[in-house]
């Protein structure tokens, strides 16, 4: 039986996974212009304003999708984006540093978040999660602790989830970006088949213990 679903918590969640994903891009993009690269989609991405990185469906429609299914968690992406390595002095290592900057930030705002909500007083219990029922709070009457807890959550989830070498995130750039040419176009040409596996894998809850795993180390530490 579905549960009903918390749309103040719903908001913020979403808010914490927006946040997380902006910081993501916006930091790899910052770091590119760093490195010389000028290009437009670079000078167009290098903001914390979230609406230059919003994909329709990565961004939007597919978290929703997470929200009315009841799933804990959100993961998504933004809209596709790859500096121009032509600007680099030394290419290899310069993209390397731009594709590590944006889990290095998520994970950095991850810790802040977890700091503040660990000095701050606020523990783990009584915050409530996107589905009403289980744990139940006071969004109204005190809601930084529920923004603290979203976008640390969000922060951390969105960190792991780039780092896995999955097409499209940090991960899978770091891996092509290192090994050989000609290996790397040959993951390319399965990238498709790799990322549907993911998903159905996702689907089925197949990587919930990695996430899990994740946010319980992170609670456990911070809350």
């Amino acid at each position: 039986m579905m549960q009903k679903l918390d749309v103040g918590m719903a908001l913020v969640t979403y808010f914490g996974f927006l946040v997380a994903l902006t910081m993501r891009e916006a930091a790899g993009a910052f770091v590119a212009k760093s490195l010389g690269d000028k290009s437009s989609d670079t000078q167009s991405r290098a903001t914390i304003n979230p609406l230059p990185h919003i994909d329709p469906f990565g961004t939007v429609l597919f978290p929703l999708l997470m929200l009315i299914s009841g799933i804990p968690l959100l993961l998504g992406w933004a809209k596709p984006y790859r500096p121009d390595m032509r600007y680099f002095k030394r290419a290899r290592r310069d993209a390397n540093m731009v594709f590590i900057a944006g889990p290095a930030a998520n994970l950095l705002i991850a810790i802040l978040a977890g700091v503040a909500m660990r000095f701050g007083g606020v523990g783990i219990s009584g915050l409530p999660g996107v589905l009403g029922g289980a744990e139940q709070g006071n969004l109204s009457a005190d809601p930084i602790p529920y923004f603290l807890m979203s976008i640390g959550t969000a922060n951390i989830i969105i960190c792991v989830f780039n780092l896995l070498p999955v097409p499209s995130t940090d991960g899978w750039k770091l891996l092509l970006n290192n090994i050989k040419y000609n290996a790397a176009q040959k993951l390319e040409s399965i990238a498709m088949p790799i990322n549907l596996v993911f998903l159905l894998l996702l689907v089925l809850g197949v990587l919930s213990p990695l996430f899990g795993l994740v946010l319980g180390v992170y609670r456990a530490v911070f809350f």
